[in-house]
């Protein structure tokens, strides 16, 4: 999958895995959302160590459901 330059979102990314495994693809910017405050900490601890420059947006329902409706 080509992702050179793009913007890519990941909707309950947890902990950011797949976002982190997403850097090599080279994306202009990687923004994941999740409502998980222990995933978020955790994205945090690796993020710490990464220095990725992802996003990481905790949402909660409330948040998510306005964001559904803007996309």
């Amino acid at each position: 999958m080509d992702l050179v330059g793009k913007v890519v979102g990941d909707i309950g990314c947890n902990n950011g895995y797949y976002l982190f495994r997403m850097l090599p693809k080279r994306p202009k910017k990687l923004i994941g959302f999740d409502p998980g405050v222990m995933s978020f900490l955790q994205f945090k601890f690796i993020d710490a160590f990464a220095r990725s420059g992802i996003e990481y947006e905790l949402l909660g329902r409330r948040a998510s459901a306005a964001l559904r409706r803007q996309i």
